[in-house]
């Protein structure tokens, strides 16, 4: 799909001439192609992992999580991102609750919401739906507020440079799907259009969090209807990864008309999600053909493969949220950790699922579960 960034305004931030531009990106990178060849029924659990841990988030009134939206693991512990509560919860890697952000308010250190979060250099950055990011340090103390003067649904942070997912909400500068700002937000650098521009009502149909997944020094970046996976390395962005779906590729002129349900009932390749990146293997979940599919590459040997990533080993089926080369950290609730064995009671004897269901009740905090690879 051809991609054009014009070079557009000179933009007045702070008091200063501040030239904003979009970036020309291309369609470079490694290309990948998906094939039927490379479908298997299932991509196993114990292709990948060999050992499995469960970690029991505390349960009680301070502690208690309505929904996972996001995990970080830093410094031994779990930070944990609530949504409907508008809360950010942490909890040390054996469970125990040990406090929680919950200012909800117009003062200093307060916000109306959380939409996203983001740890760097020890500290911690709440995204408020306000337009706003809030600094803490990793003991939840408050430290400083950045007006960003823009909204959008997903930030990375790293070192001074703010990135933000915009989901073709509009902003002064057009509508762009991701905005690179220096300086704590204080300077807009570039302006990036990774799908089709007349795709703003769509993309807020199938708009998702935790656009962004580090990985190394750099910050990877995909959106719903992109087939490619951007790196970010400061105020840098290019084609890492460029997957090629064959007669599944979205066509050029495709949304010249459109619905939400046609993209849904398409055969196309679309929202693109639950990226994840190690040394070894990178991952991504996306519908198909109306099929839900999970594409895992191997770096070493080249090789792609998709189907259902099926757990074989825990039988937990865990929403993977952060990964790195020795551990894949995921989630499941309590409730729906009951319901999956219980209606394959027979078949989870002796699994580390009837050993969790049996020290847990349905009510209880999500299950944090760590699968080692091999």
């Amino acid at each position: 799909m051809k991609q054009t960034y014009l070079l557009i305004l000179s933009l007045l931030i702070f008091g200063g001439c501040q030239k904003f531009k979009s970036k020309e990106i291309g369609d470079s990178g490694i290309h990948i192609k998906v094939i039927s060849e490379n479908y298997q029924k299932e991509i196993n659990y114990s292709t990948l992992f060999d050992t499995m841990k469960s970690v029991k988030l505390e349960t009680n009134d301070e502690s208690l999580i309505g929904m996972i939206d996001k995990i970080r693991l830093a410094e031994n512990r779990f930070f944990i991102l609530d949504r409907l509560q508008k809360t950010l919860l942490v909890f040390s890697d054996t469970g125990k609750f040990l406090w929680k952000i919950n200012n909800k308010g117009n003062g200093p250190g307060e916000y109306s919401a959380i939409i996203d979060f983001d740890l760097n250099n020890d500290k911690l950055y709440l995204f408020d739906p306000n337009r706003n990011v809030l600094e803490y340090d990793l003991s939840g103390n408050f430290i400083k507020n950045y007006p960003l003067k823009r909204f959008g649904t997903s930030i990375a942070v790293k070192d001074a440079y703010f990135y933000l997912y915009t989901c073709n909400y509009p902003t002064d500068e057009g509508n762009y799907q991701l905005l690179i700002m220096d300086d704590y937000g204080r300077n807009l650098k570039t302006g990036v259009s990774a799908i089709p521009k007349n795709l703003i009502e769509v993309c807020k149909s199938f708009n998702f969090g935790n656009t962004f997944y580090p990985f190394e020094d750099e910050i990877r970046f995909f959106t719903p209807f992109s087939t490619k996976i951007y790196s970010i390395d400061k105020d840098s962005l290019f084609v890492k990864y460029n997957i090629d779906f064959g007669e599944f590729n979205i066509p050029e002129n495709y949304f010249d008309n459109y619905t939400a349900e046609d993209v849904a009932e398409s055969k196309y390749a679309y929202g693109f999600n639950s990226f994840w990146e190690t040394d070894a293997f990178f991952f991504f979940d996306i519908t198909i053909n109306k099929n839900f599919q999970s594409v895992l590459y191997s770096k070493q040997e080249k090789k792609l493969t998709y189907g259902i990533f099926y757990d074989d080993l825990a039988f937990c089926f865990p929403t993977f949220s952060i990964v790195n080369d020795t551990f894949a950290v995921g989630f499941r609730s309590a409730n729906d950790l009951h319901a999956e064995y219980y209606n394959s009671k027979e078949k989870r004897e002796g699994s580390l699922l009837e050993k969790v269901v049996s020290e847990i009740n349905p009510d209880d905090n999500p299950v944090i579960f760590l699968y080692h690879f091999k």
